[in-house]
């Protein structure tokens, strides 16, 4: 739809990204892409402030629709309606996630004829729309929280403090997906982020399997003693032939009790997408033209 829809729309460049005006004029409505927009929040908070910041009377909206872009990102849609000086309007938001910034889609019209096309123009520009990271890169997953626990994010690392906290001080820390092929780089990062467990023996020389609905891998559990109290490590490693994910409780010695909260949490963990890019037509003879003699 886009490649037919598009190139008849007028396009504006603004210092955050680009405008596209319709045939017809602002009259029959716009779409605005803002790129690397910060802070990076959770996305129902994104649509939340997005709708509150709308002068729109009577505001309805649809449910949230997770998409995934073809490079694998996480996305979401949600159309939003309402009067506008006494115009009804509709307004489609996407949001499209990246590590530590996201890109806005704002579509909206004023002209009833035309809201279902701004719907799906929006949608399919979500779906389509590339923030160029790249594949093979640490990345955040999807996974169900620790029910009960505060959250703290630290760059891509999660960590979760226990709700006794800090009388209990366990914590659970999720990192984030990893490459399986690991550079000079990677280990390092490892080394400086995520073995805050060095030093710690290992409790029983085997590891214990681990199958989820979706990934493969193992836990093993250390002890030790930190700032002079005993402690226990139970480091889960699971992993689906791309990435590994690695996850960590930390807690007392008679903190054990919180291992079927770290199972539960890795067994909910939803390995990231496989991109599917968009159907090309094979290139023609005449495309390789200059490679030949």
């Amino acid at each position: 739809m886009l490649p037919a829809v598009l190139p008849s729309w007028r396009l504006e460049r603004f210092v955050d990204g680009v405008g596209l005006v319709p045939p017809g004029g602002r009259t029959q409505g716009g779409i605005r892409i803002r790129d690397r927009q910060r802070p990076l929040k959770s996305i129902t908070y994104l649509f939340r402030d997005a709708a509150s910041a709308l002068a729109l009377d009577g505001l309805d909206a649809t449910p949230l629709e997770p998409l995934l872009t073809v490079e694998g990102e996480y996305a979401a849609c949600s159309t939003l309606t309402g009067t506008l000086e006494g115009h009804r309007t509709e307004r489609t938001l996407a949001f499209v996630l990246g590590d530590d910034h996201y890109t806005r889609i704002d579509g909206v019209t004023l002209v009833p004829e035309r809201f279902g096309q701004m719907r799906a123009l929006v949608r399919e520009l979500a779906h389509l729309y590339s923030l160029g990271l790249g594949l093979l890169r640490r990345r955040r997953y999807l996974y169900e929280p620790p029910r009960g626990w505060s959250g703290y994010p630290r760059a891509l690392t999660t960590e979760w403090l226990a709700p006794g906290y800090p009388a209990d001080d366990s914590t659970l820390t999720v990192f984030p997906a990893r490459p399986m092929i690991e550079t000079g780089a990677d280990t390092l990062d490892v080394m400086l982020h995520e073995l805050g467990w060095t030093g710690f023996a290992p409790v029983d020389a085997a590891t214990q399997p681990v199958t989820t609905p979706h990934l493969t891998g193992h836990v093993r559990s250390y002890r030790g003693l930190r700032d002079g109290r005993p402690r226990h490590v139970h480091l889960a490693i699971l992993e689906d032939g791309r990435f590994s994910y690695m996850s960590r409780l930390d807690a007392p010695a008679d903190g054990i009790t919180h291992v079927a909260v770290l199972r539960d949490l890795i067994a909910s963990i939803i390995p990231l997408p496989i991109p599917q890019p968009p159907e090309r037509s094979a290139p023609t003879n005449d495309a390789f033209a200059n490679w030949s003699d």
